[in-house]
């Protein structure tokens, strides 16, 4: 819906806090600010500003489900691989320059060792939680963070998560990265060229879809949360250092009908608030043909 609509339909003055990829589904999860009454006007520009320097100084984390073409060697890890913007005949897409695929590997396995050493005392999100601190050491190298819950049929549910916010980061981090694209994905599923994604057999027949169809494929890229998480004091970079206490006391005054605190008890998010969409129908129907599963904490989506 264009802002300029959404503005004549609301009672009161919307205001931008933060532009989420609009090439994801975003469904209900959304940075917008609405204005009060004239006497709390001013309140919620300042509570605008403050969400806009939340996201400049990477205070708030955004996580993304998406089902990949194909699977990913290792169940979690990052990808730190510089992007750069380039023209493919007219049309613009980011690009990575040549992967080394032992640097890659070795990424992947400090990756999973960082894991192993947090599992023996947390479990999976809690270890993640803590690995989010940790990729802010490279802050000028985009990181995308991935967690591979489920796979089949050629096949992954991925749950991803990004400290920077590189144009189509996740997008081409998964595609040039990992060599997994995203389903639906054609501007990504080749490096060297803009064609229609291909599909392994075994997808197209569970999908009930034929090859010269799938240009007409979603793109399976779903925005599932926003985390208002502060950071530690003992994490110091540049780009994120750690707010003051109270920085999102704001946020109490609006209505927290759209967020979920059934998975708030993870002791290392530092703020309890989390708001979260939840999955389209044909997302969510694609998920059960291809007959990949939630894990047992994002069972609330279903």
């Amino acid at each position: 819906m264009r802002f300029s609509i959404l503005k004549e339909q609301m009672a009161y003055e919307p205001i931008i806090g933060h532009r989420l990829p609009c090439d994801c589904i975003t469904s209900q999860c959304s940075t917008a600010l609405w204005n009060r009454p004239l006497g709390r006007r001013l309140r919620n520009k300042d509570s605008a500003l403050k969400l806009q320097e939340a996201f400049a100084r990477r205070w708030i984390k955004k996580d993304y489900l998406c089902i990949t073409v194909g699977i990913p060697r290792s169940d979690y890890g990052y990808i730190q691989l510089p992007l750069v913007e380039r023209n493919f005949n007219g049309i613009r897409k980011m690009c990575a320059p040549q992967l080394n695929r032992h640097l890659q590997e070795l990424t992947c396995k400090q990756a999973q060792l960082d894991i192993n050493n947090e599992a023996n005392e947390y479990d999976v999100t809690d270890a993640f939680s803590v690995l989010y601190d940790k990729m802010q050491t490279n802050h000028n190298q985009p990181t995308t963070w991935y967690h591979l819950m489920d796979r089949r049929n050629d096949a992954a549910l991925m749950l991803c998560s990004t400290l920077t916010g590189i144009k189509h980061q996740i997008r081409a981090h998964l595609a040039f990265g990992l060599q997994t694209p995203i389903l639906g994905d054609h501007k990504y599923s080749h490096a060297e060229y803009l064609a229609p994604q291909r599909l392994p057999k075994s997808l197209l027949e569970v999908l009930n879809i034929r090859q010269s169809k799938v240009r007409y494929i979603s793109l399976h890229l779903h925005a599932l949360s926003l985390h208002l998480h502060v950071p530690p004091s003992s994490s110091s970079s540049p780009s994120s250092s750690s707010c003051n206490e109270g920085f999102f006391d704001f946020v109490r005054s609006f209505d927290n009908s759209h967020s979920n605190n059934k998975i708030t008890n993870n002791k290392f998010i530092k703020n309890p608030f989390k708001f979260t969409a939840s999955l389209p129908n044909h997302f969510r129907g694609n998920l059960k043909r291809i007959g990949l599963k939630l894990p047992h904490y994002l069972k609330y989506l279903h």
